[in-house]
This record gives structure tokens, sequence and C-alpha cells, in this order.
């Protein structure tokens, strides 16, 4: 089923990121110094800079100790610590607060296909969980390191399928097969459902899944420009964008209750309500995955081409962009740490950027 019309809405944001200057900046190999920064108090969304600015706080940039692991997909661990994926090595890295790094590498069972580990989040039964989309297997590991790997594609299947990966409100795990065109469950266990999306045969390319209102889970599908919403009984129901090749791609669940996602091919952070209704907020640059902050109830998004640095919508839908300083990487995934900072992945690189305002 799919739904009606859509409302659409495209707002201009003022400001456009100027050069970068002006920021606080340490560099660490990922051996745990320098220590981290002492939080600073929460304050309102008031007290942030105009756009243009230097991100208002300082900058640490941590090394991956393996040389070219390309550390993609982060996520906050059940632990405390920042837990990502090295698509690169076929490894799974976590850092601590403070920015001592610890990696794991993931068994090469399959010989004939490499393991290219994508999405990451943490599970509802204190471990970490992945994506293996190379080798068609979801993965899990504990804190300790312990490790197990659920096929869900058979393994002379020799197929693909690519993802992310979220935490429903059910007690599963939910991610997308972006080959197959499918949404996948996953429990706790390893017991594995899939649903087929309507528009099937390589045309949807679902991306990425975020837990929604009333347990649903949303994703986007990247192939079909549109968001789609799903029940947890499998129930699909499919919204189309108001502007064609949008590339819906991150996705997460807002304050206000509403959907927000990114539009890659059109410089633009968007808005889905329950019931479909589309606002596109206009950024500078391509912006790349989004991290929602609880304690100020705004979205922050990552941008990258022409246009680096970090960005975030206000509660009242303005938008501001910061620079990041020369000697940190272009951001790529973004999420918050237990600490109240932001931490990202780019290059070979973690990198924390703690707030001062």
């Amino acid at each position: 089923m799919r739904g009606g019309l859509i409302a659409a809405v495209i707002v201009l944001c003022a400001g456009m990121v100027s050069a970068c200057a002006g920021t606080t900046s340490q560099h660490s190999t990922g051996s745990g110094a320098p220590a981290a920064p002492t939080a600073t108090a929460i304050r309102p969304t008031a007290t942030l800079p105009p756009s243009g600015q230097p991100f208002p706080g300082t900058t640490q940039v941590f090394s991956d100790p393996t040389s070219g692991a390309e550390p993609a997909e982060i996520t906050l661990g059940p632990d405390g610590n920042l837990w990502f994926a090295e698509a690169n090595k076929a490894q799974i890295g976590r850092i601590t607060p403070q920015g001592a790094i610890t990696e794991w590498p993931l068994p090469d069972s399959l010989s004939f296909v490499p393991i290219a580990p994508e999405g990451i989040t943490a599970g509802p039964d204190g471990n970490v969980w992945f994506v293996e989309g190379d080798v068609g297997r979801i993965g899990r590991l504990s804190p300790a390191g312990v490790l197990a790997e659920f096929f869900v594609l058979p393994p002379e299947a020799d197929t693909s399928f690519g993802g992310a990966l979220a935490e429903g409100t059910d007690g599963n795990l939910w991610f997308t097969i972006a080959d197959k065109d499918q949404i996948g469950r996953i429990s706790p266990q390893g017991t594995i459902t899939l649903f087929t999306l309507p528009q099937h045969a390589g045309a949807s390319t679902p991306t990425g899944i975020a837990a929604g209102p009333s347990g649903t889970l949303w994703f986007t599908e990247a192939g079909a420009n549109r968001v789609g919403r799903i029940s947890r009984q499998g129930t699909i129901t499919e919204f189309p964008l108001p502007r064609p090749d949008a590339d819906p791609t991150h996705i997460l669940t807002g304050a206000d209750g509403n959907l927000w996602f990114t539009e890659s091919n059109k410089s633009a952070v968007a808005r889905i309500t329950p019931g479909g209704a589309v606002t596109e907020y206009a950024v500078h640059g391509t912006p790349l995955a989004l991290a929602f902050d609880d304690l100020r109830h705004c979205i922050w998004f990552t941008l990258s081409g022409g246009t680096s640095g970090i960005g975030v919508i206000l509660p009242d839908r303005t938008i501001r962009e910061y620079t990041l300083p020369a000697s940190a990487p272009a951001p790529h995934n973004i999420t918050f740490g237990p600490d109240g900072a932001l931490w990202y992945t780019g290059d070979n690189d973690i990198v924390r950027l703690s707030f001062t305002t």
C-alpha cells in the first residue's frame, strides 16, 4: 500500500559555511592521550553561534591504529563506549571516551568474498550488532569481544546485501537489504524474518532504517525515491518524495515525533510526519548522516562535498552550519557519546567534538 499526496515545502537556509578558523584542535594516535576535556554544562541552543563560525568547542582527532581501516558507521554502545565498523579491514572497533581504541577482526570464513562490516547499533541484549553485507550476515559482538554471526542469505549465494541496522521497540533488530529490496528482522537469539517491498527487483534499494512512533520502523528507499514505514506485523506503506532523485539515505526520529532523513542529491535534510507530509530544509553541501541531540532537542548533520562541516537544525527549524579545523577530516557518520560530545568518523580517524557553549 502506498501513501497519498505529500505536502512539500522547500526552506532555504541562511548563512553559507565560511573558511575554517579559530576552533581548538588536538590530535591523538588512539592511545588514550590527550585526556578527554572536562564535560561542560548543557546550555540552551540560544548560546550556539551563527552559521559560518567554527564549531563551538574543541576538536580531538584519534587515528585508527589500523592503516586503511576506513571506519564508517559509529554508534554509542551499551557499555558507554563508541563502537564503529571498519569497512575496509573487516574489523569492529571500540573507542573509549578517553580515546583508547580496541579492534576485533572478523573471521574470514568465506574466502571468495571479503567481509565489509557496515551498519552498527547497540542491541536490546547489551551487545553490539552490525551488518556484514558482503557475506550476507548479521553479526553480534559482546562488550567482552564474544562474536556470533547469523546468515541472512545462504552462504553459497555469493550476494552482498548492504544496509543499515536499528533497534526496534519490539526487542528485535531491524535491517535493510538494499540488493534484495527487503526489510529484515532478527531476534536477539538469531531468528530472522524477511519482508519484501512492493516495488522490488532492484528498484527500491532500502538504505537507512530507524525506529519510529507507535512501534513502527521507517526506512529510506534510495532507488525508488521514497520513504517507507513497516509495522511489527510487516505491513508496508510507502511515501514518494516531492523531488525526483533525492537519494534519501540516513534516517532517525526527532523529538517532535517526526522522521528526519538526508537527501544527498538535493543538498537537503527533510522531515516526514507519520502521515507522510514532507518538508525539506536546504543545506550547503551534501548531508550524509544525522544525530539527534536529546539534550538540546535538535538534529545535527554532517556535510561533505565542496563544503564539509557540521550543521544543526534547531527546534525552531532554523539551520546553522559550522566549519571544522583543517586538522580534522571531512565527517561521515555521526553520533552522540556518553560525554555529551559529538563523535564522527572520517578518513581513517575517529573525531570528538566537545561543546564549550
